[in-house]
């Protein structure tokens, strides 16, 4: 029996979106945008972030009042979503589905209409 082989992690990125909301504006850092591009890299399933600023921090090669900084323009921009947890103290970040999904097609409108909600 052959070896089943596993796709690679995806995102899929809404090429519309992205070009409105981030190139056209031109109004984030070079840090910001590595930082953006790193949280599109980690992101999981329905665009959750299990990663802490600590640890985003050591990945990207800065100090972690930077990685704040950074965190607080992507959340103002709209690039990055924040949820209270369930428990705990530590915020939950997403991916907004405007601009990057990683679920199946058919959930889309569903968490759209969710986030509409939220925000």
């Amino acid at each position: 029996m052959p070896k089943k082989t596993r796709v690679e992690a995806y995102a899929q990125i809404f090429l519309r979106a992205l070009e409105q909301l981030v190139i056209l504006p031109d109004r984030l850092t070079r840090t910001e945008l590595r930082l953006w591009l790193l949280l599109i890299a980690h992101c999981e399933w329905q665009g959750g972030i299990n990663l802490s600023q600590r640890a985003m921090g050591g990945i990207l090669g800065i100090a972690e009042t930077q990685v704040s900084v950074a965190m607080r323009t992507l959340l103002d921009e709209g690039l990055v979503l924040r949820e209270r947890p369930a428990r705990g103290r530590t915020w939950l970040y997403r991916l907004p589905t405007v601009l990057v999904s990683r679920m199946p097609l058919s959930q889309l409108h569903w968490r759209r209409a969710s986030e509409m909600q939220q925000t």
